[in-house]
């Protein structure tokens, strides 16, 4: 009995490993491709990349102290709004903010993401980066590289879901 018992053992952790091989090489191919995105963005169950920046809709703007991003995609329903106020961050070219206390002080820092292809109403399209970390690992005039994770809601609305992802654009 032992004998048929490893046999069976030996037989569905192979048929196991079989099974996984295709699905963590599609899950290698997803991360390299993760990997080579501008922007990833995880929210309710999804995640939306943009690989090639429309360079003519979005927008980099450094004005005195306030520092504005748009990041869009053609034909991608989904895009990053990014913008900081008072933050001094060119000073120091990295940081880590944790919303919502981050935003107590002088200091703004906004994080919001529109989804057109969100079934809701108009307003609440716009997803709004409520709480969590969001870590710029670069910031120059030139290049912004950034991850965050935590809880969006959308405009208006009650229900929260988590959100995570990154940034990796040179302007």
């Amino acid at each position: 009995m032992l004998k048929y018992s490893l046999i069976f053992l030996l037989l569905f952790t192979t048929g196991c490993d079989a099974k996984q091989a295709p699905d963590q090489n599609a899950s290698a191919a997803a991360a390299a491709a993760r990997r080579s995105a501008a922007v990833v963005i995880n929210m309710e169950g999804k995640a939306h990349e943009l690989h090639k920046i429309n360079q003519k809709q979005s927008s980099a703007v450094f004005e005195s102290d306030e520092i504005r991003f748009l990041l869009t995609e053609d034909a991608n329903a989904v895009s990053l709004n990014f913008n900081l106020t008072r933050t001094k961050i060119l000073e120091t070219g990295s940081a880590v903010y944790v919303l919502p206390k981050a935003n107590h002080g002088t200091e703004k820092i906004d994080l919001n993401f529109f989804n057109r292809n969100r079934d809701s109403k108009s307003i609440q399209k716009r997803i709004l980066f409520i709480a969590g970390t969001i870590e710029i690992q670069e910031l120059t005039r030139n290049r912004l590289r950034m991850t965050f994770k935590g809880t969006g809601q959308p405009l208006t609305g009650k229900d929260q879901f988590p959100v995570e992802g990154s940034v990796n654009v040179t302007f």
